[in-house]
């Protein structure tokens, strides 16, 4: 089994770089690179911020250059994918826990600092926006392809070691506030083979504005201690659905008597399919497929009495899953959640 402490690295006959278009002097846009649909996967262990700071910055300079992703590689090359797809082949990842984390924080109030020629300010003030327990770790930085876009926000990431292995999930919960200000981007978090970019390639007519990319701010400890807890498991596993808790069955079942557990049961079972079929969407698909699902899915909870929460979170999974980086981070951010709100207003 691998290590807690491993890091997947991704690579692939491709780039695996944001884009930095630098123009005067000035960042005006980033681009996320061609995505290829197989990946060479290698993991490196690392037990210190050292040796984080090490094998993140040396990675940043390799050509083709690779990427992070916290999902751990059920073979040397695969899909970027958790799930097996009839299409598209077997899943080339598993969720497991880890010992380190990159936060992708982004729109942190700038205060005066310099978003890129002052790290080690933009650091003091972007870790704020954690859970407490980091404040006094070590942490690794980097400042990443967007920083910069806006001189008012500070855009980097800051890694850290762990004390204990986490899931993505658990260290998403345990940061909430940051996700709540929009400050903390927990899409790499909530779906564990969206990438962490690593190197930078400028294009325009001016050269990268950023003079250091990486670096390391010694803390008290090297590891965050990690509370009891935030280690509290989701209730359910990956694929359970609850049928507790949902609401009054009195009317169903006055209706269907004793076959109401073989209905609600059924009613699973389409709900799993509709997700399934998210799963399988084609190019050009996707996100039709994922409001149809979402509707039939809002339906079948609401008439059978079925608890919401657990089949949208799979449903968003599932559909976040199927996206390049880009589109995942930009959807979850509006549509991906915003279908909810929809449905809810035409159901009004």
């Amino acid at each position: 089994m691998t290590s807690p402490n491993a890091l997947t690295l991704a690579s692939a006959g491709v780039c695996l770089a944001k884009r930095t278009v630098v123009v005067d002097g000035v960042v005006t846009r980033t681009e996320d690179p061609r995505w290829p649909r197989v990946l060479t996967f290698e993991t490196v262990e690392v037990d210190t911020p050292d040796d984080l700071l090490e094998v993140l910055a040396s990675a940043a300079e390799l050509d083709p250059a690779p990427c992070v992703v916290r999902a751990d590689p059920l073979a040397e090359i695969g899909r970027r994918a958790i799930y097996n797809d009839a299409e598209h082949g077997p899943a080339g990842l598993r969720v497991v826990p880890r010992s380190w984390v990159g936060y992708d924080l982004e729109k942190v109030p700038a205060k005066g600092i310099d978003p890129l020629c002052e790290p080690e300010r933009a650091v003091a003030q972007s870790r704020r926006c954690l859970d407490p327990a980091h404040h006094a770790a070590t942490a690794v930085w980097q400042v990443t392809a967007s920083a910069g876009k806006r001189p008012d926000e500070l855009r980097l990431r800051l890694w850290f070691l762990l004390d204990r292995p986490m899931l993505g999930s658990q260290i998403a919960a345990w940061n909430k506030p940051g996700i709540e200000a929009r400050w903390l981007d927990p899409v790499t978090l909530r779906n564990e083979v969206i990438p962490h970019f690593l190197a930078v390639r400028i294009a325009g007519n001016s050269p990268d504005p950023c003079p250091q990319r990486w670096g390391i701010i010694r803390g008290e400890r090297d590891r965050v201690t990690v509370p009891d807890g935030a280690l509290v498991l989701p209730p359910q596993h990956e694929g359970e659905l609850s049928l507790e808790g949902g609401g009054n069955l009195k009317a169903l079942e006055e209706r269907y008597g004793d076959h109401l557990p073989a209905k609600r049961m059924a009613a699973v079972a389409k709900i799993k399919a509709e997700i399934q079929t998210v799963r399988a969407a084609g190019d050009g698909a996707r996100h039709p497929t994922y409001l149809r699902a979402s509707a039939r899915i809002n339906a079948l909870c609401e008439f059978w009495v079925i608890p919401i929460e657990r089949p949208r979170e799979l449903l968003e999974k599932a559909y976040l899953s199927t996206l390049t980086p880009d589109e995942a981070r930009k959807r979850e951010r509006g549509s991906t959640r915003g279908v909810w709100s929809w449905i809810g207003r035409r159901a009004a």
